[in-house]
């Protein structure tokens, strides 16, 4: 069954809006499922009633359906990702839930993630 079949999730002519309990809630988190979104959630009895625009129903299904690669960090591994350009010439999207850095990139890019962060590797051992 679709997710717009099933009786917890509804399509109207301007919004979508779904029910999550609480581990989908947290699944959906750790997959980046909301990265680039803006949405309203409410929180009711451990069941989240999420809203967002059609527009952003369709970056939903497309961070859903092909979720590429997610990366999760903390504040400082962030700020030492930044430092040393390890997401340099990727493009990413992010967000901060509860001090974790959610990032999303493409496979593409994770594979030059891969070599900026393997350079980087390179050149602290070479510095050793």
């Amino acid at each position: 069954m679709d997710d717009d079949d099933q009786p917890r999730n509804r399509v109207t002519s301007t919004t979508f809006v779904m029910h999550l309990d609480e581990e989908e809630w947290k699944e959906h988190k750790q997959m980046g499922a909301f990265i680039d979104l803006e949405i309203t959630y409410t929180k009711e009895v451990d069941i989240y009633k999420v809203e967002m625009t059609l527009d952003q129903y369709a970056i939903y299904k497309k961070n859903i359906e092909n979720p590429g690669y997610v990366l999760r960090l903390i504040e400082k591994e962030w700020n030492d990702h930044i430092a040393n350009a390890q997401f340099a010439g990727l493009k990413i999207s992010y967000m901060i839930d509860n001090g974790v850095y959610i990032i999303k990139m493409t496979d593409e890019d994770y594979e030059k993630y891969k070599t900026n962060s393997g350079a980087l590797e390179l050149n602290n051992i070479s510095m050793i």
